[in-house]
């Protein structure tokens, strides 16, 4: 199964792509990283920034490549993809709709909280201490151990991406999975620009700021696709 009409699909995974990068947690991650290293030499800023988000870049599309082997080898009927994404939208749409009270009510706008799964996970596998003991060869293993674990666990829009795209001929997938995936870690590439001091447009922030809305947001895209994947596949 694929949606592979350039003018339809693109701006579907754009959007995808881009509520599936809000995640506060990495945000913070990342930032950690920056600012250990905003007292040296900007070049050396710039190569672990390079190196960390090429790694997430890398990770995460051989991440989606392992998601459309499983969905292809699977052979995934259109009915039980209608009701996995009618059950994930739902569950998105409820869980923002709970985070937004959460944010009005304890005003924790953005922050990496003790009872979000990504940032306990965060903490359990090490990634903080990874990163404490240097060098771009740690860099890029957090990067990587990253794309494969704490992720995963807000990779909901990749999930469903992969199981549009799991019938596509691979160049095809290739090039929509590298389109994705650049957007994946756009945010990533602004933040490690205002710390360079080339812009100081703060998207992330706002991204995560409003981080509950989207989540709606992309619920109600699963649910409008799944009835679209019902209806007319």
């Amino acid at each position: 199964m694929g949606i592979l009409d350039p003018i339809s699909f693109i701006p579907m995974l754009a959007t995808m792509a881009l509520i599936d990068s809000v995640d506060p947690c990495f945000f913070i991650l990342y930032t950690g990283i920056l600012i250990s290293y905003t007292a040296g030499r900007m070049r050396k800023l710039v190569e672990v920034s390079a190196v960390f988000i090429s790694t997430v870049f890398t990770g995460y599309w051989v991440f989606g490549f392992l998601l459309k082997s499983v969905f292809s080898w699977t052979s995934v009927s259109p009915i039980y993809i209608f009701i996995i994404m009618i059950i994930y939208g739902v569950s998105m749409i409820i869980y923002g709709f709970h985070n937004l009270i959460k944010e009005r009510n304890n005003r924790e706008d953005g922050i990496c909280r003790e009872d979000m799964v990504e940032c306990n996970l965060s903490r359990r596998i090490g990634l903080q201490k990874l990163l404490e003991t240097g060098g771009l060869i740690y860099i890029a293993l957090t990067g990587f151990i990253a794309s494969f674990t704490l992720l995963p666990c807000s990779a909901g829009m990749y999930v469903i991406y992969n199981m549009l795209t799991s019938g596509t001929p691979f160049p095809i997938w290739a090039f929509y999975t590298f389109l994705y995936t650049a957007i994946f870690v756009s945010p990533l590439v602004l933040i490690t620009l205002i710390y360079i001091g080339i812009t100081k447009t703060r998207i992330h922030e706002k991204l995560i700021r409003h981080q509950a809305s989207l989540r709606i947001l992309g619920g109600l895209i699963a649910v409008a696709i799944a009835v679209y994947v019902y209806l007319y596949r």
